[in-house]
């Protein structure tokens, strides 16, 4: 028994090069456990430095996956600090309540911004009777817009009548109903009045008139119009 367990102590030692506790059934050895050919255990290679490429593998703080991972997708409505999937992204979920809280600083949104808002004016602009003059105009970018203005029209005599509108061609009223169309009761005397909103979804910068028509036999007539926009999406 004492030549069988002397045996094994000697082949333990000879693949122990440095110290830790090493076990083989009820034989402990102190030292570090080094094999000239990598051990098995139940049929498995464990794993050590020797056969471990880091450079394989992400760490828990802060990984940089590669490829195409992928993660469980959480229910709809999920609330929590879990990873979210494309599918979870995408599921569009209801939202009830939803409490969009807007500025409070009386800033302006950014160009391209849900909200953003242009506008210009035409001051004082002579109109000639039965001809459709543009007053003034915007520049929009790609996008769904509001429009929308209002005139002033001031004649000195003999106006009976004037259309405002917008519209994305120079020169032009708006189809019906989508102008404003006043009379003058009294010639002479000043008559302001909204334009009716309008859509305009463009693919592509484009310019956006208010123009305006005013009827008269004699005298002569200028206009003062603002045009608005605020894009909506």
């Amino acid at each position: 028994m004492k030549k069988l367990l002397l045996l094994c102590v000697g082949l333990v030692i000879s693949v122990v090069s440095q110290a830790q506790t090493f076990s083989v059934g009820n034989l402990v050895v102190s030292g570090t456990a080094t094999f000239a050919i990598r051990p098995t255990f139940n049929g498995y290679t464990p794993w050590d430095s020797g056969n471990l490429n880091t450079a394989l593998y992400a760490t828990l703080a802060s990984p940089a996956f590669t490829g195409v991972p992928t993660a469980p997708t959480a229910s709809s409505g999920t609330n929590t600090t879990q990873l979210a999937t494309t599918a979870f992204v995408t599921a569009s979920p209801t939202i009830n309540q939803p409490n969009l809280v807007g500025i409070t600083n009386g800033g302006n949104a950014n160009a391209g911004s849900i909200g953003e808002y242009v506008s210009a004016t035409g001051n004082a602009i002579s109109l000639t009777s039965g001809s459709t003059s543009n007053i003034t105009s915007i520049s929009l970018s790609a996008g769904d817009w509001d429009v929308w203005g209002s005139c002033l029209i001031s004649p000195s005599v003999g106006v009976t009548g004037a259309n405002a509108g917008v519209s994305i061609s120079s020169g032009v009223l708006p189809s019906p109903p989508f102008y404003s169309s006043i009379n003058l009761p009294t010639a002479g005397a000043n008559q302001s009045f909204s334009v009716p909103m309008v859509r305009e979804n463009v693919a592509s910068t484009t310019t956006v008139y208010l123009t305006a028509l005013a009827s008269f036999s004699s005298g002569t007539a200028t206009a003062t119009c603002t045009i608005q926009a605020r894009r909506m999406r």
